[in-house]
């Protein structure tokens, strides 16, 4: 189930860090994270890491906060270059594009901004707090 593996890979992250922080002796912050293909999946992960969050803080780890990336859904590198196709074209879902709200062109052809369940569940993250 979803929520298996994202537990999982938060407990992988949450070991990284730990090595990390160990290592340098530093506070540590997780950058530029995100997974899952779908809403869901990507709802499932925030909820992770959230739980993460919470138990680095309980232990004394020297955690100062995450940043889920990207917001929304992100166009491929290459649409810098090859500028003549429509940006639909770059609007890949999967790989590393696990945006907290998707990009849907609407009836006119606008691009919307529309919140996944990952929205909400990164949000309740923020508002439970940490010292971040």
């Amino acid at each position: 189930p979803l929520t298996d593996a994202a537990r999982e890979a938060a407990d992988r992250v949450e070991q990284a860090l730990r090595r990390v922080a160990r290592y340098f002796d530093r506070p540590v912050w997780l950058s530029e994270t995100s997974a899952g293909l779908t809403g869901e999946a990507r709802a499932a992960y925030a909820r992770a890491l959230g739980a993460m969050a919470e138990r680095l803080l309980a232990d004394g780890a020297p955690f100062v906060g995450l940043h889920w990336w990207p917001l929304l859904t992100a166009a491929q590198w290459r649409y810098r270059d090859e500028t003549s196709a429509p940006l639909d074209a770059f609007l890949v879902p999967g790989g590393w594009n696990n945006g907290l709200y998707d990009l849907i062109r609407d009836d006119g052809g606008r691009l919307e901004r529309v919140a996944t369940a990952a929205a909400q569940a990164f949000a309740e993250v923020v508002r439970r707090g940490t010292r971040a």
